[in-house]
């Protein structure tokens, strides 16, 4: 990987010494559309000031909205956003770039009680872009997706420094959100539910090996962590509600860009001129994928290969609304056949995947308050594995697997804003999953191929949602809300009524309380999973198809104090309680609340709905937003997560490791009054993940692993400790250039990722995240 990262650097030079570099006036444009926080209804007439200028530069909005503020000087402005009977709306320390102009969409909060000469002012970062959002969300910026040290801009890495948040490793990006198992993850792009967003991830995982998002395509975005407004379903732990960007309207631009995730190229630009139609397409290849195929050997076995295509493309707008279409694809492959083995042995294997999602948009302003979206996503995922193991030319080991699922979703929300203290909201969600289940695994005691899932069929799911929120004044806020959930798989109907309040008690003081029901479908692959009944007649069962799904129970309790426009201290306690939890229909300790993480094998033999768990905890945030060149965040929760498996004993759950804090932070410093330098830093501490103890003696007289399952998750491994840093340098010519260096885990500490048995040691063989990563970026925006 050290090497890799030297391949890298040298490759990147050698483009930046011969790219178009030449002196000139070295200034960008600023421009957007200003809306109602609400309703999405343009802005005609809003004044947008440009911050901290020696003279007054500013514009106003024209009849929809747009706004333009050219031949601003690159680097960090600010800008402020005003309209009469609005709330002020204050973007500070935007990096304004030469290469790409800088495209905003704001959105105005209208003010419940109309006062004359009184003005307030709203920083954006405070605010989730979801106006139902009261408790446990914020907001995530684009930007913090590649500044915080060791994200790679990944979501998900990224959201690992949010308080609650636990990383499973450094080889996987699966995220652990206040005891929750990752399953309990939902992902939504432009409101459509999306499948697994992850290279190496898998149809019954939320997280993988390397994102397919990519934040050159993203917009700013709101990660939610518990207590969710009433739109959302089929969630647990947290929601990434995702935002695409749109494409420059006005001219073409351009990217290039060699780093960790891959060779990258992009384009945007308008779809016809005169017009405000735009469309924004990203394609990037693995890094490791393009050495390999120019005939670079690094010295392992399996390379692992990927790609992926993301796209926005925004229609012109017309009397019939506004209509876009969007998208996101991945391809991933590996494959090991291990060498140097004796005559007659022989080792296999091979992995590969495919997902695809497309999304149509159209939203339709009935009025001036009201509005109609109407949006139709289809995707389709499909995994494949196959392992064998030869010994003396015969059979000792093969598992071969397949599994495919195409959904088409029909979603539509009606939102009206009454008045300026009243706004409804009404939707439903149609889900229509077709699926293929197959595979085959050898017996060796009995010398024979089964099965554990062998069926295709269809399955529906319906949600509907309606949702109020009332203002009884600027400072006082209630959201209440009903989500209903129908399953035909379980045949399970889930009522969940929800409710969150916001109270300004004192300038810059708030206090909120939220609560609700929440439910979760399992993975469609645990229904179907089959059961040898009868080896000789080869007769199979299916002991989970009737499961219902998990409730769970929310309740947040939260304070914010915000000491200056950059500064707040945040903290939250919280309170969940899970029930109908899937557990073993004999007394067992396993359950479905310690699974979920990728690179994992579960068995699902007998479950039933009987299992109970809950997440008990405090989080307390202390965080600086970046300005006058830097910024930090720090982070620590305290929790305890517990379950009951049918044996009915209260243990702690695999994923209670009782503590975790983060720090980051980083400065900036502005070279030839264009260039930028920055330095970032990340600091994680969490207790060990907890485990199931072998009985020594029973494991070295089977041959095999046998668990002291009374002592179940009563240790520990060692405790995750991990330091990242970045050192990135931004060229404003021109064109931009952006060469970063980021180092995982500096001190080369080794942490727990996965345990193997070995027979030989009679013991767990560990197998260690990676150690010291360096890696190189370098982009080019034209």
């Amino acid at each position: 990987m050290k090497d890799l990262a030297i391949k890298q650097f040298i490759f990147a030079s050698f483009l930046l010494l011969f790219s178009s570099i030449v002196n000139g006036q070295y200034s960008q444009t600023i421009k957007g559309q200003v809306l109602d926080f609400y309703t999405d209804v343009p802005l005609p007439g809003a004044t947008v000031m440009l911050l901290d200028s020696v003279r007054a530069i500013g514009t106003t909005t024209d009849i929809d909205g747009y706004f333009s503020l050219p031949d601003i000087p690159v680097g960090r402005q600010g800008v402020s956003i005003s309209y009469l009977g609005y709330h002020t709306a204050v973007l500070s320390d935007l990096y304004l770039q030469s290469g790409k102009e800088l495209i905003l969409e704001v959105k105005l909060e209208e003010k419940a009680v109309q006062l004359e000469g009184v003005t307030v002012s709203a920083h954006i970062k405070d605010k989730t872009l979801n106006e139902m959002a009261q408790v446990s969300a914020r907001m995530f910026t684009v930007e913090e997706t590649e500044r915080y040290a060791g994200s790679f801009g990944d979501p998900s890495r990224m959201a690992a420094g949010y308080a609650g948040v636990l990383t499973m490793g450094t080889q996987s990006n699966d995220i652990v959100i206040r005891g929750n198992s990752p399953n309990g993850m939902l992902w939504r792009m432009e409101g459509l539910q999306i499948p697994n967003p992850n290279h190496f991830g898998g149809l019954t995982a939320s997280g993988g090996t390397m994102s397919m998002l990519n934040n050159n395509v993203l917009s700013n975005s709101d990660f939610l962590t518990g207590a969710f407004p009433a739109e959302f379903g089929n969630a647990l732990s947290g929601v990434f509600d995702l935002r695409l960007r749109k494409g420059n309207a006005d001219r073409q631009e351009f990217l290039a860009q060699v780093g960790f995730n891959g060779f990258e190229v992009g384009v945007e630009g308008p779809l016809a001129e005169g017009k405000d139609g735009s469309y924004l397409a990203n394609y990037r290849y693995s890094t490791l994928g393009v050495f390999d195929l120019l005939g670079i050997n690094f010295g392992v076995f399996a390379i692992p290969k990927y790609q992926d295509l993301s796209f926005n493309i925004d229609l012109p707008k017309s009397k019939l609304g506004n209509i876009s279409i969007f998208g996101l694809g991945g391809l991933n492959s590996i494959t090991d056949e291990t060498a140097d083995l004796p005559p007659g042995e022989r080792e296999f294997f091979d992995n590969s995947a495919k997902v695809g999602f497309v999304g149509i948009k159209h939203q339709y302003f009935l009025s001036d308050n009201a509005s109609l979206v109407t949006s139709v996503g289809l995707s389709h995922s499909v995994n494949h594995s196959l392992s064998e193991q030869y010994v003396s030319d015969a059979l000792e080991e093969y598992t071969w697997m397949e599994q495919s699922e195409s959904t088409v979703e029909l979603n539509m929300v009606y939102k009206n804003r009454l008045n300026t203290r009243n706004i409804l909201q009404f939707g439903f969600d149609l889900f229509n999953t077709s699926f293929n289940f197959q595979d085959t695994v050898y017996l060796q005691d009995h010398r024979m191929f089964s099965q554990t899932v062998n069926t295709s069929g269809r399955v529906p799911l319906v949600q509907a949602h309606a949702q109020w929120k009332h203002r009884f004044s600027d400072a006082l806020s209630m959201v209440t809300g009903l989500h209903y959930q129908y399953a035909a798989l379980g045949n399970d109907h889930s009522p969940e009524p929800r409710f969150s309040l916001n109270w300004n008690f004192l300038p810059g003081q708030s206090l909120s309380f939220g609560a609700g029901i929440h439910s979760r479908l399992h993975p469609k692959y645990v229904y179907f999973y089959e059961e040898l009944a009868d080896t000789m007649q080869q007769v199979y069962t299916r002991p989970n198809q009737d499961l219902k799904m998990t409730r769970s129970r929310h309740l947040v309790l939260g304070y914010n104090y915000a000491f200056s426009n950059d500064h707040r201290m945040k903290i939250e306690a919280y309170y969940q309680h899970l029930n109908q939890v899937p557990v073993e229909r004999q007394a067992s300790f396993r359950s479905l609340v310690n699974y979920g993480t990728s690179f994992s094998n579960y068995e699902y033999h007998g479950l039933v709905n009987e299992g109970t768990a809950y997440n008990l905890g405090a989080e307390v945030t202390l965080e600086k937003f970046f300005s006058n060149n830097f910024y930090y965040l720090f982070t620590m929760s305290v929790f305890d997560s517990r379950y009951k498996g049918s044996d009915g004993v209260l243990r702690s759950t695999r994923f209670n490791t009782n503590m975790i804090a983060n720090f980051l932070g980083g400065y900036e410093w502005t070279l030839k009054e264009r260039n930028a330098l920055s330095v970032d830093t990340r600091l994680m501490w969490s207790g060990g993940e907890r485990k199931v103890p072998l009985d020594y003696a029973a494991s070295q007289e089977k041959g095999e692993a046998v668990y002291d399952v009374e002592r179940a998750y009563t240790e520990r491994f060692m405790n995750y400790f991990r330091m990242d840093f970045r050192l990135s340098y931004k060229i404003n010519r021109k064109t931009n250039h952006t060469l970063a260096i980021d180092i995982m885990n500096v001190t080369n500490r080794i942490n727990h990722y996965l345990a193997l048995y070995d027979e030989d040691l009679n013991d767990y063989e560990e197998v260690s995240a990676l150690g010291m990563l360096p890696t190189f970026l370098w982009r080019w925006n034209f």
